[in-house]
């Protein structure tokens, strides 16, 4: 899949986003979740994906990925370089 790692790194940003890991991103990608209902919801429905398939939040998801969960997560990976392409401040 093209754009692989960085699919990865943008899913492994948002996961620590949501254990409250502190990164530089968090704030983006709070204000980018906050005006994006289609992207948290996808977000949510992959990490249910992911625990169907054995992930706990504390793990690798490299392990728990099928071709659902990598769609999902390209899915994702391209509403938010959409929403930060767009010059979106916070």
């Amino acid at each position: 899949m093209k754009n692989k790692q960085a699919i990865n790194q943008t899913v492994d940003k948002i996961i620590k986003f949501y254990l409250g890991q502190e990164q530089n991103m968090n704030e983006k990608i709070n204000a980018w979740l906050n005006q994006d209902e289609a992207a948290l919801n996808m977000i949510m429905t992959l990490f249910v994906e992911f625990s169907y398939n054995g992930w706990s939040a504390t793990d690798p998801v490299a392990n728990y990925e099928n071709d659902e969960t990598e769609k999902l997560s390209k899915e994702i990976y391209d509403r938010a370089m959409a929403f930060f392409k767009k010059g979106a401040t916070v």
